[in-house]
């Protein structure tokens, strides 16, 4: 305090003015340090020293006096500065002229960290400095500057996120989750945002476009105040360009679903690796950025197949239970549910066929895409006559006509019209129910969607003949998931043709690979024909596994005169899985409760290429396994996880 009064006293300024000094110069301190070490430098930068005169009001000189006076008390001064908005208001003011950006970002290495590099620890020099866009929190879209180094030694440059190997130009990320995330050539989004688009992505269902646009409409910005001055005021419509500039500011001030969805799968990737200990490689050139993330992603969809989810090896006393036979053992009784949803992404049109498809938009794997010039109609081997999608034949070409006239309105109101008209004449003077009309012009109408069969309404249809054909891109039937009565999602699966008794048999031995990680019950809504499938191909890693019907399911969808059905897989033929008082011990309806959550999905993840598609999901289920166990451990259930290792030797 003495300090501050010696100094206001001799240079006559306000003790406010040094103050704020003492404050800019925590907030300018990466241009400050500049490429030189971090002690503090003998001397301010020319363009701090600018800044700091027009935003103090006084003189350079004066600025310098303060730097002499204070600048060792500003440059240790250990207690973080959170800007205010009239701080952040002068960097828009009088900052970014003299390329000075609130929050710019630098590489954390100031010398060269490459151990083999002839210049290893020496300052790095080639400085690079970019326009760029930080997206914030609290502080919304703010333009910045952001810097580069590289050392001239090995040519490594680095970044903020991480540096680049010149020899294998690749992206080593330097560990961790930093709190700036670069996630396309000069945009960066605060890890904290990222983190907020997560939670309500696996909460609330909201998809990376709607995130951004919930962010883009926030009035709040501090910078929106003075931008104007810079011609870099953001705009909000949904159709505008994403690569349009702004006026004199280089990179769009507009977050874009891209930048938000492409954030999320950075962040997540990073977090990962940080809790797998590991490092994040990416390649660096030669490559566009909406595949730069690719074969990461593929490694760690890898990794979740079967065993791989975290909580795989959860147990806790809703979903085991221990108990104490005639002989005095103690007997473990695990229970697991499996039960598939309608999710499903773009496949190839081969029924079965697993093959990526080369983008998107494609109708057919690399393997089969000569298929594009096969008619369209099912059983049919012929070459289509271009445009058209189907043979000459006919039969096949009405069936095409008849797809794209679905498609227009004027169509299906007149079938529906037609539909009441057909309906209502057949009940003469009766009243008309209107649900029973609804179901009957639905029925008339049929569905419309991208899996489905375009079907003949040719009479030879009652003769037992049916003509089918494709046109629409083809999806994949349903994912399939295991999990524990308690709600913990144990494994994810895609099944590609259809929900067949071997992929699913295929799914549960993937997922508990040997007898000891089996659970004692599995419980399925189509175990009886599991259980004869079992019989014959994988009974003796099913040996000390039983396999009742889940109890909806039994009821709903099983005959009584299904005497194997009754005899296997009845649940109440297993009486140590029914309480003393008639309930059931496990929650064996978790799987339908679940899908109330994951199948809301499915407007997310609808038009996700493959390897997204996978990892979203699975980045899902974690999230929500993990809210789970939390409210298990508070709801006093003592989740654990047994030990992995042993349940797999």
């Amino acid at each position: 305090m003495d300090l501050f009064i010696k100094i206001t006293h001799e240079n006559s300024l306000k003790f406010s003015t040094a103050m704020r000094f003492v404050n800019f110069i925590s907030l300018t301190r990466d241009a400050i340090v500049d490429t030189s070490v971090l002690e503090k430098p003998p001397s301010l930068p020319t363009s701090v020293i600018g800044f700091l005169s027009k935003v103090l009001d006084i003189d350079t000189v004066e600025v310098e006096i303060l730097w002499d006076i204070l600048g060792d008390f500003a440059w240790s001064f250990a207690i973080p500065y959170q800007a205010s908005k009239q701080d952040i208001e002068a960097f828009m003011e009088h900052g970014l002229e003299r390329q000075l950006g609130y929050r710019d970002v630098y590489p954390p290495y100031r010398a060269c960290a490459v151990t083999n590099c002839p210049m290893y620890g020496a300052r790095l020099t080639d400085h690079f400095k970019h326009k760029a866009t930080l997206f914030t929190s609290s502080e919304g879209a703010l333009p910045i500057f952001t810097h580069s180094l590289r050392c001239r030694g090995c040519r490594t440059s680095y970044y903020h996120n991480y540096r680049v190997d010149s020899a294998t130009s690749t992206r080593v990320y330097y560990g961790g989750v930093p709190d700036v995330i670069q996630v396309a050539m000069h945009y960066y989004i605060e890890s904290s945002l990222l983190e907020s688009f997560t939670t309500y992505m696996f909460l609330a269902w909201v998809s990376a476009t709607n995130c951004a646009r919930v962010y883009n409409m926030k009035d709040s910005d501090p910078f929106l105040l003075n931008a104007k001055h810079h011609g870099c005021t953001p705009t909000l419509e949904d159709d505008e360009d994403d690569d349009k500039h702004h006026g004199k500011w280089q990179t769009s001030l507009r977050l874009t679903p891209v930048f938000a969805f492409d954030g999320f799968l950075l962040y997540s990737l990073l977090r990962h690796h940080e809790e797998q200990n590991t490092t994040l490689s990416l390649p660096h050139d030669n490559i566009t950025q909406s595949h730069r993330l690719d074969a990461a992603l593929e490694a760690r969809n890898k990794q979740m197949e079967g065993t791989g989810q975290e909580y795989w090896a959860h147990a806790c006393d809703i979903c085991l239970k221990l108990s104490t036979n005639v002989h005095g053992d103690t007997v473990k009784m695990q229970a697991a549910v499996s039960d598939g949803d309608t999710i499903g992404h773009y496949c190839c049109g081969v029924h079965n066929c697993r093959n990526p498809l080369p983008n998107i938009r494609a109708f057919w794997c690399h393997e089969h895409v000569s298929m594009a010039d096969i008619c369209a109609a099912k059983g049919c081997d012929i070459l289509r006559e271009v445009p058209h999608r189907t043979c000459p034949n006919p039969e096949h070409r009405a069936l095409e006509k008849q797809y794209y006239a679905r498609g227009k309105s004027l169509f299906v109101l007149r079938n529906r019209l037609e539909a009441a008209r057909a309906f209502t004449s057949s009940l003469d003077t009766m009243p008309v129910d209107p649900v029973t009309l609804a179901e009957e012009c639905s029925t008339i109408e049929g569905a419309d969607n991208d899996n489905a069969d375009m079907s003949s309404s040719d009479p030879e249809v009652k003769m037992g003949k049916r003509l089918r054909a494709q046109f629409a891109r083809k999806r994949t039937s349903n994912e399939q998931l295991i999990m524990r009565p308690c709600g913990v999602i144990v494994s994810r699966t895609t099944c590609f043709g259809s929900e067949a008794i071997s992929a699913v048999e295929e799914f549960v031995r993937k997922t508990f690979p040997t007898t000891q990680a089996m659970p004692e019950y599995f419980f399925y809504d189509n175990n009886c024909q599991l259980w004869r499938y079992v019989r014959n191909r994988h009974e003796e890693h099913w040996r000390y596994t039983a396999m009742p019907v889940d109890v909806f399911h039994h009821n709903a969808k099983h005959k009584a005169s299904d005497i194997h059905c009754q005899l296997h897989c009845n649940p109440a033929g297993f009486p140590e899985i029914i309480t003393h008082d008639g309930h059931w011990v496990f929650n064996t309806s978790i799987a339908e409760q679940t899908n109330g959550w994951f199948g809301k999905f499915q407007a997310i993840v609808r038009d996700m290429e493959v390897v997204r598609f996978n990892f979203f999901l699975d980045e899902m289920i974690k999230r929500r396994n993990r809210l789970t166990v939390a409210q298990l451990r508070r709801d006093g259930h003592s989740p654990i996880l047994m030990d992995k290792e042993a349940l797999l030797a």
